[in-house]
């Protein structure tokens, strides 16, 4: 009976001091004071680099604000959606299982099938996809905000470009068959003020689009505006030169990326619009040497883009400490992609500049 006894008490002791270790440990992981952020990222399947590249730029970031903020603690989740709806969408419920006090969500397939589930279950959240049809619909009670510019944005400001200053009377486009794809077309017409004379699509890993180039050059285009991501669209523009077309090339940001700098074999005299971020070269060089001296890799856009969200995040919580109305104050913040103001729909609002590529692989400014 004495040995029974024992064991008990020592079965409570047991309880009482493991269970209170247990929740001291619970605590300085997920106590009031620490904020919870999700990541539903892309970590495997073609684009894994990237999306690897992304969760990088955020651990960078969320390392940087816990050291360096006395009331601001951050604790990172990373679940992988591998870029297809049904895994975003098992990835975002563990997330939200885990009572996740703001989401980030990377990619531009990811982010429909989710929109809704955002807006039911109120969780803020970070978009980093470069859409925005894709949730606008779903975001009435603006739960989603986009940090980095929309396809629709930089595209008009493409479109107008060619109209008033590059004087051309029509155009083509050739885009990735995407979300992308198509609000980038939308945004160029847009701006442009004038239907294309023929819109043809590619798939992101096609290594042959001489069809539908070829559909283009039959209508005589003055430019052709040329948007997506992939060996499709690397090949896309080399396809383009190669079978003769001599008049304006027009893009986005994408040409003067690495898989593009690496691939087009000649990228000489083509536009394109992007954000202008030139606004703060010193955190631009801070990020690049630490994330090489913590990695070994460059930093990629995609690199950028994860460690840009931790920063809204962190900002938004100087603003309030309620998530959503702290990015809803957010005005002016300096980020990668130039200085963030958003929009009414939880879009972006950031300034757009043209550039035109140069023989040597740089590119000058042609318009502010």
């Amino acid at each position: 009976m004495k040995k029974l006894i024992w064991i008990l008490v020592i079965l409570v002791v047991i309880g009482v001091f493991g269970g209170r270790a247990w929740w001291l440990y619970q605590h300085q992981e997920t106590g009031n004071n620490v904020v919870k952020v999700g990541l539903l990222s892309f970590n495997s399947g073609m684009y894994a680099d990237l999306g690897i590249a992304l969760d990088n730029g955020a651990k960078l970031a969320v390392e940087e604000v816990n050291a360096n903020s006395d009331n601001i603690k951050l604790h990172l989740s990373i679940e992988d959606g591998k870029g297809f709806a049904k895994d975003a969408i098992n990835a975002f419920n563990k997330l939200d299982t885990n009572s996740v006090d703001v989401m980030i969500i990377a990619g531009e397939n990811q982010v429909p099938p989710v929109a809704p589930l955002i807006e039911t279950r109120k969780i803020p959240t970070i978009l980093t996809s470069v859409g925005t049809l894709s949730f606008q619909k779903n975001n009435k009670d603006k739960y989603m905000f986009l940090v980095n510019p929309s396809a629709q944005s930089t595209s008009a400001a493409m479109g107008k470009y060619a109209k008033n200053e590059l004087k051309l009377n029509n155009y083509a486009i050739l885009s990735v068959a995407s979300v992308y794809g198509q609000e980038s077309a939308a945004g160029f017409t847009q701006g442009f003020n004038a239907q294309p004379l023929i819109w043809e699509k590619y798939k992101e890993t096609d290594l042959n689009a001489r069809s539908q180039i070829a559909k283009i050059l039959a209508t005589n285009p003055e430019g052709v505006y040329v948007v997506g991501y992939g060996p499709g669209y690397t090949n896309a523009l080399n396809q383009l030169k190669e079978q003769g077309y001599t008049g304006v090339i027009m893009s986005d940001y994408t040409i003067s990326g690495q898989e593009a700098q690496e691939n087009v074999k000649d990228k000489t005299d083509i536009f394109f619009a992007e954000a202008d971020s030139r606004n703060n070269p010193a955190r631009l060089n801070g990020f690049l040497k630490a994330f090489h001296a913590k990695y070994g890799k460059e930093a990629t856009t995609h690199a950028k883009m994860g460690y840009d969200a931790i920063y809204v995040i962190a900002e938004a919580l100087k603003n309030s400490s309620n998530v959503k109305e702290g990015l809803e104050k957010i005005n002016g913040l300096d980020t990668f992609f130039g200085k963030l103001t958003f929009n009414t729909d939880g879009s972006s609002n950031f300034p757009v500049i043209i550039k035109q590529m140069q023989a040597d692989g740089t590119a000058k400014i042609v318009k502010e």
